[in-house]
């Protein structure tokens, strides 16, 4: 069978205008009597198809300059808070919400991967970065407040290969001088418990975001809030501001939301001692004032001038 074809064009899209010539149609007759309505049916359409594609349907074939992204399946479902600054925060609490029993369970693999610029101190701090590392269906994958999931081809047998796992997922970071690498195993976490009411809704974002990350953490662990007050030298105001404080890796940990996370070299004992506390919040804000506790309730006074001890070591993480 023949038939005639016309390329019809347009701008934005190609069509293929197919009709039956005469001696096709003659044909379709010769079948209708031979197979009946239905081998005519099939092709009379066979002959009448029309194609439509799009003007740059070409560009969607596979090229040796094109890099082809296949859709990545997710594990299981995890939200971040959308809070500030929050690698190490949301590490930690992907930690310890990967120990759930419809996720990894209580003897679930999974370790958070810390690291900074370089050693620092209360006087030189760089901020760092942190990542969770977790093994499901005997795949690793990380979850980074950057990129979400991602599937690592690191072995399974290498999971605990510190620099194998560095190697892959420093990789991401080629821009920074990553030092101070930390991969921390942890202690599994605290069964689930009620959580201090922490969360205040207030137009004060480093209260509200460090109250929130309070309440999220205090799901697995101990945390704590402080509330203080300090002179902004770019507004040149009086500002309120708070940060919560939490264990992890057995170290005390403050998350400022303005500037990150700290891990000190404190123990987590450290989370109810008003001098040391006192001292990271007067170096990271200087010259800081009404430093209190933030329990449940209201702001209680604890110390407004005490005199500071000497600063602890700590990194800041972001």
């Amino acid at each position: 069978m023949n038939t005639t074809c016309k390329i019809v064009s347009n701008p934005k899209i190609k069509i293929m205008n197919c009709s039956p010539s005469l001696s096709g149609l003659r044909h379709l007759r010769r079948l209708g009597r031979l197979a009946g309505a239905r081998a005519l049916c099939a092709a009379a359409a066979a002959a009448l198809a029309c194609f439509v594609a799009p003007a740059t349907a070409h560009a969607q074939q596979k090229s040796s300059n094109v890099v082809v992204f296949s859709p990545v399946t997710k594990p299981f479902n995890y939200a971040p808070l959308g809070v500030r600054n929050s690698c190490l925060i949301e590490s930690v609490r992907f930690y310890d919400a990967f120990h759930a029993p419809a996720r990894g369970g209580i003897t679930g693999w999974v370790r958070v991967l810390q690291w900074g610029n370089e050693m620092g101190n209360l006087q030189h701090i760089t901020l760092g970065h942190a990542v969770a590392v977790c093994l499901v269906r005997d795949v690793l994958w990380m979850y980074d407040i950057n990129f979400g999931f991602v599937p690592l081809s690191t072995p399974v047998a290498e999971r605990n290969n510190l620099p194998a796992i560095e190697s892959e997922i420093l990789a991401k970071y080629r821009q920074t001088k990553p030092k101070y690498i930390i991969y921390h195993p942890d202690m599994l976490p605290l069964p689930l418990q009620l959580p201090p009411k922490f969360t205040y809704i207030t137009g004060n974002a480093d209260v509200r975001e460090a109250t929130k990350v309070a309440s999220e953490i205090g799901l697995h662990r101990p945390t704590r809030v402080v509330g203080f007050v300090y002179h902004d030298n770019h507004t040149k105001r009086t500002q309120a501001s708070a940060a919560a404080l939490f264990e992890f890796d057995q170290r005390l940990c403050v998350y400022f939301p303005a500037q990150g996370t700290l891990t000190t070299e404190l123990s987590a004992n450290s989370l109810k001692d008003v001098k040391q506390v006192t001292a990271i919040i007067r170096q990271m804000y200087p010259g800081a004032t009404d430093i209190e506790w933030h329990d449940s309730g209201p702001w209680k006074v604890l110390q407004k001038t005490a005199t500071a001890p000497t600063p602890p070591s700590l990194n800041v993480r972001g």
